[in-house]
């Protein structure tokens, strides 16, 4: 764990990859939830700019057990806390360093698809909404 997490923290993403600096924070993200003994996820959220709106890591077992404490449950908590759902549909994207569960508000409107870095480069889960 300690060499990957070396790997992650001296990484230069590439300007020419569209998602990579997102993609290196989540693996950032899993990196910190690993370290408090959770599983290793992070996830972002990004608006259609590709601004990170949110952030956040697995903490299901952080304190005890929380089923409801994924990382990508955590960012959508988060952003639905401090911010307002977009009005045109389909123009959030949620990248995770893991495939994502497709239920609930990840296929809610807003929402364009999710990316995770495991996949092929072009990886996206459409939403229905876009």
């Amino acid at each position: 764990m300690r060499d990957w997490k070396k790997y992650v923290d001296q990484y230069e993403p590439s300007d020419s990859l569209k998602d990579e600096v997102a993609a290196l924070r989540v693996c950032q993200l899993a990196a910190m939830a690993a370290e408090l003994g959770t599983y290793a996820v992070g996830a972002v959220l990004l608006d259609d700019k590709g601004e990170v709106l949110a952030d956040g890591h697995n903490k299901t077992f952080v304190d005890g057990f929380r089923s409801d404490l994924h990382a990508e449950m955590v960012v959508l908590t988060k952003f639905e806390t401090e911010h307002q759902m977009p009005q045109k549909p389909g123009t959030l994207t949620l990248i995770s360093s893991l495939e994502p569960c497709q239920t609930g508000p990840l296929t809610g409107p807003g929402y364009a698809g999710t990316l995770f870095p495991g996949g092929s480069p072009d990886y996206r889960i459409e939403s229905d909404f876009r």
